[in-house]
């Protein structure tokens, strides 16, 4: 049986696209972003996925993956390595504007 790690797989950009969020449990980064495409846009399984270099100073363990369509740019998808050891998992922490 081989050991699985858990992603905090999310969407980024591409239009009118709503960001998307899911918990994945995967080998690596690469194959969670897949098991992500696969369920939510199995359309987008023939597009390239390029990794984007992580930029100076990033601590966090995230990878940022572009998803093109020849050389049309879709969207770009965050996978955040989470240690699922832990009692207490913040998923995610947004700010909602009161209008």
């Amino acid at each position: 049986m081989s050991y699985l790690k858990a992603y905090k797989v999310s969407t980024y950009g591409g239009g009118n696209t709503k960001k998307k969020i899911a918990l994945v449990q995967s080998g690596n980064s690469r194959a969670a972003i897949k098991k992500f495409l696969l369920h939510v846009y199995p359309e987008l399984l023939h597009c390239k996925m390029t990794k984007l270099p992580k930029p100076n100073g990033v601590i966090r363990p995230i990878s940022t993956y572009l998803i093109t369509d020849g050389d049309e740019h879709l969207f770009s998808i965050h996978a955040e390595k989470i240690n699922l050891g832990s009692d207490f998992i913040l998923i995610d922490d947004l700010f909602i504007k009161n209008t």
